[in-house]
């Protein structure tokens, strides 16, 4: 019997029409002559009522559009719904409006609206809901615009006492909040969803949640969502959350949203004691006066995936992200050109735990203070697969980490980050309590300005386990140095230290084993070090002195030996371009481009190329002097041996002592003999005979008056 209600309701359905010639001229009057399952239609016009439905389940459609058909309140609501019975209502096609009160209120309904829009509702001490106030019940919105709207808290839509909101399609546009929530508060287990919805200058002029103020919320799902031009005086331009336990937001976008307080932060999105899930997020041009460009998360346990943080600024720290306390996991994220006034341009976490992985910190600065990349105070720290590109700091350039118990950071690349004082690269520091594991990482081109610094690596206070990593390129300092207080112990082993301005290492000062490290060439496919990122290749050559190398208690699982450095052998292919059976790499062909060039090859006279690739130039002609530059033109004779003696011919010996007065400089020409300071060259300066046949000439011109 019951099955049969829905069809009884809707076989009496009526359709009552309101319009000046319609059967009714007012929505009200209408209302009042339906019943259950009845639809409303009501012509263009603007219709200066107040419409209350109580318990009726009713559709409510305007027969235009909202630029039509206006509903404009009696000066204390403009629609009020409320039930105890959980009623259906559907209105559609309206245009809303309501000066110093809310437009739509609704305790216990079940409210869908549609193609609607909400405008100029509230005033600055309105309650709560400018626009909309939904207690209880559940909301579902399509294609509603809810702008120009006011109150105390979520002066668009405020929603409380567990109501369940669906959004999908809609627009919050400049709706004001005197205190917090401009587009939306959602409080006291309210749970919301949102999907393809923008949120275009909302403020909230006195707390926080420029566009949307979660607290003490249910579950909260954003989708697909666009936060521009939101401000926030205290936390959370865009989005403020706290005591969240099941928060996702995904797929959306936040630029160019603000927070004012410097006590504040969190630019564009702001969470306070809740569990976050966020993936494919993009942030660019946030602002904020306090911490977190971008992001600012407190006691939180936050899981970040596919994110790209980009152009963000915080006066203070994190100019990207800042994370206190909790939890942080980052992955296959971009940190892009963000600034912090004091520490972490990119990132700041002293989160209980922090894991990076698969993402990338170029171009961030921290102007006043450490870590341009990142800046970490963690308890456990993991750091795994990051690039950490040409980012600026006082001190640790790429990375500044001064942890409480763990720190681990592999298979990384730390490059051409720079330091105004220590530490270009990464400084990791710690007291006897702190265990730091740096393995199979790249250090390259990491510079300090200041000389006599480390240009690298900086070490202090903890033990230490420096493995499998290439420490190349340093720029006007030490390879690896110490910071403050000598690490509590180190193993120093296995390392390729290549080529660093100020000397590879100082650690003689701490306990250290110190072995079986390499100063080579590392062979990588290609590096420029010029600060474009794009045109280098960090895989290893098939002669890389690093590749299989490495510690052999590091060896893979399936025993494999390790390699040193981040990256393995180079996947690309072995060209042989010029088809000669000499492949580039592990034929040895020195010029791939010449068929005739090859290691068999036979050295060909005075042609001035290396036909055989041994390294020398016309070898075993009669014009050799055995040098690699040699081009078949005769050139001085050498003392390789700084014996004294003259060979015939030989390579030039750069390391000649000069005992014997024979002294070769580094352009090939002999320029000192016996210390008599004569300036002379491999060629023969002609004789002097023509100046004494032309000293009459001069002697008589002078006599002539």
């Amino acid at each position: 019997m019951l099955s049969l209600i829905p069809w009884l309701v809707s076989a009496h359905a009526a359709t009552l029409t309101v319009g000046p010639e319609a059967t009714y001229t007012t929505i009200s009057s209408a209302i009042a002559a339906s019943v259950d399952g009845d639809t409303v239609l009501v012509g263009p016009g603007i219709y200066a009522e107040a419409l209350f439905l109580g318990d009726k389940t009713l559709t409510i459609s305007a027969s235009e559009s909202p630029a039509t058909t206006f509903i404009t309140g009696d000066g204390e609501y403009t629609v009020s719904i409320s039930s105890d019975d959980a009623t259906e209502t559907v209105i559609n096609g309206f245009s809303l409006q309501g000066e110093a009160h809310s437009c739509l209120t609704t305790n216990a309904t079940n409210l869908t609206l549609m193609n609607m829009v909400i405008y100029g509702c509230g005033s600055a001490l309105t309650p709560g809901g400018g626009g909309l106030n939904i207690q209880g019940g559940s909301l579902n919105m399509s294609d509603v615009t809810v702008r120009d709207n006011m109150a105390l808290d979520g002066a668009g839509l405020a929603a409380s006492d567990g109501a369940i909101i669906s959004i999908d399609g809609c627009i919050f546009q400049h709706n004001i909040a005197t205190n917090g929530g401009g587009g939306i508060s959602v409080k006291t287990g309210a749970s919301l969803s949102i999907d393809d919805t923008e949120f275009l200058d909302n403020h909230a002029n006195f707390a926080e949640g420029g566009g949307l103020w979660l607290l003490d919320a249910g579950t909260t799902s954003l989708n697909n969502l666009i936060f521009q031009d939101n401000h926030a005086w205290a936390m959370g331009g865009a989005i403020s959350a706290r005591n969240l336990s099941d928060f996702s937001i995904q797929n959306s976008s936040f630029d160019n949203n603000v927070t004012g307080a410097e006590s504040g932060g969190g630019g564009a999105i702001a969470v306070h004691s809740s569990n976050v899930s966020i993936y494919g997020l993009g942030f660019s041009g946030n602002l904020t006066a306090g911490s977190g460009g971008a992001i600012f998360s407190d006691e939180s346990v936050v899981s970040a995936d596919n994110i790209t943080l980009e152009d963000n600024t915080a006066l203070r720290n994190g100019g990207g992200w800042h994370q206190d306390r909790g939890d942080l996991s980052i992955s296959n994220t971009l940190f892009i050109r963000n600034i912090a006034g004091s520490d972490g341009g990119g990132l700041f976490s002293s989160a209980d735990s922090s894991m990076i992985s698969g993402s990338r910190l170029a171009w961030n600065e921290a102007s006043g203070g450490q870590g341009g990349g990142i800046k970490l105070m963690s308890v456990n720290t993991t750091i795994f697969e990051v690039d950490l590109q040409r980012n600026t700091a006082r001190e640790g350039g790429g990375l500044y980490a001064q942890n409480g118990a763990t720190f681990a950071m592999s298979m990384s690349i730390i490059q051409e980050n720079e330091a105004i004082f220590s530490t270009g690269g990464a400084l990791v520091i710690g007291d006897t309590a702190t265990n730091a594991t740096l393995q199979n990482n790249n250090f390259l081109g990491n510079g300090t300005l200041s000389s006599g610094e480390i240009a690298q690596i900086g070490l202090g206070g903890m033990a230490v386990d420096l493995r499998n990593n290439i420490i190349a390129d340093g720029i006007n300092g030490l390879g690896v140095g110490i910071v403050g207080e000598p690490p509590e112990s180190v193993l120093f082993t296995h390392n390729n230290i290549f080529s660093n301005d100020g000397g590879s290492h100082i650690l003689d000062s701490s306990p250290a084993t110190i072995a079986e490290n390499i100063a080579l060439d590392p062979g990588f496919v290609r590096l420029s070090l010029d600060r474009n990122f794009t045109n280098d290749d960090l895989d290893l050559m098939a002669d890389s002195p690093c590749f299989e190398t490495g510690d052999p208690s590091l060896a893979s699982p399936d025993g494999r030996a390790s390699n040193i450095g981040a990256r393995g052998l180079s996947s690309a292919p072995d060209p042989d371009s010029d088809g000669d059976g000499y492949t580039l790499v592990e034929g040895g062909d020195c010029d791939d481009e010449n068929p005739a060039v090859h290691p068999e090859a036979e050295e060909v006279c005075d042609d001035g190329i290396d036909n055989n690739c041994d390294g020398h130039v016309d070898e075993g002609c009669d014009s050799d002097t055995g040098l690699t530059t040699d081009t078949g033109e005769p050139e001085l004779p050498v003392d390789v041996d700084d014996s004294g003696d003259m060979p015939t011919s030989g390579a030039r010996d750069d390391l000649d002592s000069g005992a014997d007065g024979l002294i070769f400089g580094d352009d090939g020409h002999l320029y000192e003999i016996n210390g008599q300071g004569c300036q002379c060259s491999g060629t023969q300066s002609p004789p002097l005979w023509w100046a004494f046949a032309l000293l009459p000439l001069i002697t008589q011109r002078r006599r002539t008056p």
